[in-house]
């Protein structure tokens, strides 16, 4: 980290290194805190990458003004194991991401702080010979134009696609007239058939039965035990939930767990039973996950991705579907964008 740290004093930029518990002071006081710059969520997506790349480096700096906190920029240094002279950066499992910053800042605090935070991000790739830096966020206008005007003014390119929210503010009788119209049955007839557990709290045998659903359903291990007990740890830390789904003799026919903050959930991962994949136990949980959003005050549910066809991402058939399933429970949805930049 040596190497960190003298960048951050080239760019003038405070920050501290892997503060996680100041992270999560900051992030609790946040009136938008994203769940992307949750320390435990980026402890994760470095576990869940190392286990099938050759290395998975993952930090957070803590942006402070004056030793106050003022922000949250994490970051992700990625080797591939089929090529391990092929170096990249960017943020949990994706492209980099603006940092998350203090609403109260002035504009020309804000505007400083991106310009040492990209040129902190510039060192970085040069130090480590990429000549291309990516970025993806999603456009919220008053929020996003800073970053991007940031990039595009030094000439970074943009495409964008579609991403899929819920509304947590909107009353159930409403919320149900947004979703799709066949959704309402299926979610009807599968309070009848299924017994559902909100857990936010996960023991070990709780957390082994959701493995065991998980390996039944994908045919191999996908990720290392210490990724799964990070996620433990987030449910136990009050930085995930999950929704578990059983059939009148007990069985786990589906599982998903939510990663959430006091301001929004995302949808982290899920296992369904696949002998009973045409009926409506992916419907039940998505539902009573949003229930249980609502409950606690939350504002948006981030559904994930649409994976529209044309997309700069050229989603497969599979992951077309998936993001069909995923609008049917959507209110709005929001264009991510993905801005690249030759250095």
């Amino acid at each position: 980290m040596s190497c960190i740290q003298d960048m951050l004093d080239e760019c003038q930029l405070e920050a501290r290194i892997n503060d996680d518990a100041g992270c999560i002071s900051w992030l609790q006081q946040h009136s938008q805190a994203d769940v992307d710059y949750h320390p435990l969520i980026i402890d994760y997506h470095q576990h869940y990458l190392h286990y099938g790349t050759e290395t998975a480096c993952g930090f957070k700096l803590l942006l402070t003004i004056n030793n106050q906190s003022c922000g949250i920029l994490p970051l992700m240094i990625r080797n591939y194991a089929s090529d391990i002279s092929a170096i990249t950066i960017g943020a949990n499992s994706g492209s980099c991401l603006p940092p998350l910053l203090e609403p109260t800042l002035s504009r020309k605090q804000k505007r400083k702080l991106y310009k040492k935070c990209l040129d902190f991000i510039t060192r970085l790739h040069l130090y480590f010979g990429i000549n291309i830096l990516t970025s993806q966020f999603p456009f919220f206008a008053g929020v996003s134009e800073p970053w991007f005007a940031l990039l595009t003014e030094n000439g970074g390119q943009s495409e964008f696609n579609q991403e899929l929210y819920c509304d947590l503010s909107l009353s159930d009788a409403v919320y149900l007239t947004q979703i799709r119209d066949k959704y309402r049955s299926h979610i009807k007839r599968a309070a009848k058939l299924w017994r559902v557990e909100i857990k936010t709290t996960l023991d070990d045998q709780e957390l082994a039965a959701f493995q065991a659903l998980h390996l039944s359903v994908a045919g191999k291990k996908t990720r290392s035990d210490q990724s799964w007990q990070l996620q433990q740890q987030a449910v136990n830390a009050g930085a995930a939930f999950m929704v578990y789904a059983y059939d009148d003799e007990d069985k786990l026919i589906g599982a998903a767990l939510f990663n959430c903050t006091h301001y929004m959930a995302s949808y982290a991962v899920g296992a369904y039973d696949r002998d009973l994949f045409d009926q409506p136990v992916s419907h039940i949980i998505h539902y009573q996950a949003i229930q249980h959003m609502k409950a606690q005050g939350l504002s948006w549910y981030y559904i994930g991705a649409r994976c529209n066809k044309n997309e700069w991402m050229k989603p497969t058939d599979k992951e077309w579907q998936i993001g069909h399933f995923k609008e049917g429970f959507s209110t709005h949805s929001f264009f991510k964008l993905r801005v690249s930049q030759k250095l």
